[in-house]
């Protein structure tokens, strides 16, 4: 049996400001708060290897658990948040223009209009979460923790829940019912076949610290 802690990078410029700024988001002040708290939980928890996404944010977090609890951090690509255009880059999220582009990419996963230059299609999001999963069940550690994102969390949550039942449909309606905490941690368990099993879902009692 192989145990995953998956864990949402810590606050960022972008949950603050709502400016995109794509894997250069830096953490806040407060983030790094957040990041050294959680990684102080690993202290007990035995862990042996940190992947994580190449993305800043997640990035420096991982570095935070890696270092109190001891292990090596590896950075996994695939485990990043959802690819958008670059177009989107520097703009607010709410700006009219930005609202637009993340309209199309949306009509497009329902079939409804053409993906913009630079996203990532639903079906290729799915294949990454997919590859992501192998990947991390066929690896010889047994205690893993991927410091990764709230878009890609919510997605790999219906993922192992619903398998491959899940539509575009309802991933677009997960991101806006499902909330994900920064720092917080969504635990997994991989049986001897590959089947991954949620056992709890965004814990962020740690944040009481702050």
């Amino acid at each position: 049996m192989k145990k995953v802690y998956f864990v949402r990078h810590g606050e960022s410029l972008d949950n603050v400001d709502g400016i995109r700024r794509g894997a250069d988001a830096e953490l806040t002040d407060t983030g790094k708060r957040q990041a050294h708290i959680v990684a102080k939980r690993f202290k007990s928890i035995p862990v042996d290897i940190v992947l994580t996404s190449h993305f800043k944010r997640a990035h420096d977090t991982a570095v935070e658990i890696a270092n109190i609890a001891g292990v090596n951090i590896e950075i996994v690509n695939i485990a990043r948040e959802r690819e958008l255009p670059n177009a989107l880059i520097g703009l607010h999220k709410q700006s009219s223009e930005a609202r637009k582009i993340v309209d199309d990419i949306k009509a497009s996963w329902l079939g409804k209009g053409s993906l913009p230059e630079g996203a990532e299609s639903f079906d290729d999001l799915m294949r990454r979460i997919d590859f992501l999963m192998d990947f991390v069940y066929k690896r010889p550690e047994k205690n893993i923790v991927i410091a990764s994102h709230s878009g890609f969390g919510r997605q790999l949550l219906l993922r192992v829940i619903l398998q491959h039942a899940v539509t575009p449909e309802m991933v677009l309606n997960v991101s806006k019912r499902v909330a994900f905490s920064n720092t917080g941690i969504t635990t997994y368990t991989i049986d001897e076949k590959g089947n991954w099993i949620l056992h709890q879902w965004n814990d962020d009692a740690h944040l009481g610290e702050l």
